[in-house]
């Protein structure tokens, strides 16, 4: 198992916003939540940015200069790494979540899951489906 800058069970469920929230509100000013964000996540620095809604250079920048992190993003970085963290527990391993988030799906007009992984809104919509594949859900 991999080792990462921060436990992966320190940080709370998705279904529990006033968690995030505290989670979020006590971090430390050397919070390791983006390392562990860049580390986990193996997919193109250009989603890895989407996501987060800042440009790549921006993301490169938060790499090598540790710039201060703002609670928006925080709380960003939390959410999808809770959602990641559900994702591994349904799927067989790391590559077959993240090939599910890059398939298309006709039930949302062809769409892939990680499309809807830069709003609050749409990390929920997939940590929904994501249950719904855990319980038999046609997705």
């Amino acid at each position: 198992m991999k080792k990462y800058p921060i436990e992966v069970s320190e940080l709370p469920q998705l279904n529990d916003p006033m968690a995030i929230y505290q989670y979020v509100a006590s971090a430390q000013p050397d919070w390791k939540g983006f390392e562990m964000y860049d580390q986990v996540i193996e997919l193109a620095d250009d989603v890895k940015a989407k996501w987060l809604n800042i440009t790549t250079r921006t993301l490169h920048n938060y790499r090598t200069k540790g710039a201060e992190i703002k609670n928006q993003m925080k709380e960003q970085i939390v959410m999808i790494l809770a959602l990641y963290r559900h994702g591994l527990q349904i799927f067989a391993n790391q590559a077959e979540f993240e090939k599910w988030l890059q398939t298309p799906n006709v039930m949302w007009e062809n769409q892939r899951p990680l499309d809807f992984m830069e709003t609050k809104v749409g990390i929920d919509f997939i940590e929904s489906r994501l249950m719904g594949l855990e319980y038999g859900e046609a997705i």
